[in-house]
């Protein structure tokens, strides 16, 4: 009898088996299609540490080198497959990133769209407690055109496969491949960032506009000002504009228009050709300081002209000179603002310099 029941259960199990479905990675099916928010992979670089790599199965060897990761170019990244036909989605696998120069994500979320619906499904997030993390959702979710992971890290990260699985759908060939990215993705996301770059420049060109509306109206009040104090004050907040200015502008040249436009108001703005970028001169901070050198903001003005911090040009080499002169600076500053606010910081730079140089004394 107890042959028998056993024999009983044995059918059962195996007939439960059999019916349940197979699953299938659909990611590496010929109808799917994959982007990422960064490093998409292009022509000359399409294997290396493209999107693909999530989802080749492990294996893509260029010469001679494993190339089987997706790195992320962002601390939040996304990644999104496309199916050309509805799949029934029963679960994600993330296996996170085995190389010991790149780390895992610490969690990522998943967004699962339906055709034809206007309901999305969104997990929580899902932390990446072991290197091979599985999410499924409550009940499989029919009719998937889409799927969007969200990963969430404290630093770039890396992944090494992606695996969307579900059961076979019907009439596509189940030889897995590794899926092509999506051309139409690929494309909106180019003219997104060509619309996103013009939308941008315009934006920094009315927000320079104001900065130098404010250089304009702070000049004009330097140049009536009925006391030295106030005019003193103005030549201030003429450069602390111009400073605000040049770390507005990018690294552009065809910017040139503005900076002259800033620059005829007392405060150069001027090209830098080490750093490639614009930045602000400090005649407004030595116009203080020569009206009123014992001002309540003499400390400021010292601070940020002649002690040169804020966006200026400049070419330090660490050269043995140029240290010293770092100490007679600061140690002026010192001497003249022992209680300045900036008084700290300064004491840390002097220390430093002087170690510095010591470090550079001939032998």
């Amino acid at each position: 009898m107890l042959v028998l029941v056993l024999l009983v259960l044995a059918a059962v199990s195996c007939a439960a088996q059999e019916s349940a479905p197979p699953l299938v990675n659909l990611g590496r099916l010929s109808i799917a299609r994959v982007f990422a928010g960064s490093r998409n992979g292009g022509p000359d670089a399409e294997g290396f540490y493209g999107v693909r790599n999530a989802f080749d199965g492990g294996s893509n060897i260029l010469n001679g080198i494993n190339y089987s990761s997706w790195y992320a170019g962002s601390r939040q990244d996304f990644v999104i497959v496309r199916f050309s036909q509805p799949v029934t989605v029963t679960g994600v696998v993330v296996e996170g990133s085995r190389s010991s120069g790149m780390p895992s994500p610490e969690s990522f979320t998943v967004q699962i769209r339906s055709a034809g619906s206007r309901e999305l499904f969104l997990s929580p997030a899902i932390p990446l407690e072991r290197l091979r993390t599985v999410y499924a959702p409550p009940r499989p979710v029919d009719g998937v055109r889409e799927v969007m992971l969200l990963f969430q890290a404290r630093s770039l990260f890396g992944v090494d496969e992606i695996e969307v699985l579900g059961p076979p759908p019907g009439g596509v060939d189940l030889s897995p491949v590794t899926p092509l990215r999506d051309p139409e993705l690929v494309r909106g996301s180019s003219r997104e960032r060509e619309a996103e770059g013009a939308a941008r420049k315009a934006l920094i060109r009315t927000l320079a506009g104001m900065q130098i509306a404010e250089m304009r109206a702070a000049r004009s009040a330097a140049d009536q000002a009925p006391d030295s104090a106030r005019r003193a004050h103005a030549w201030l907040e003429v450069n602390r504009a111009a400073d605000r200015l040049s770390e507005l502008l990018p690294g552009d040249e065809d910017l040139r228009p503005l900076a002259e436009e800033a620059s005829a108001l007392g405060v150069g703005v001027s090209w830098c050709e080490p750093g490639a970028d614009w930045v602000a001169e400090t005649q407004g901070y030595e116009q203080y300081l020569q009206i009123w050198p014992d001002g309540p903001q003499a400390d400021y003005a010292w601070w940020m002209g002649r002690l040169s911090n804020g966006p200026r040009c400049g070419d330090f080499e660490g050269t043995r000179e140029e240290y010293e002169d770092l100490i007679q600076l600061y140690s002026e500053f010192l001497k003249r603002f022992p209680n300045s606010v900036h008084a700290p910081e300064a004491r840390r730079r002097l220390q430093d310099a002087q170690e510095q140089h010591k470090a550079l004394a001939p032998k």
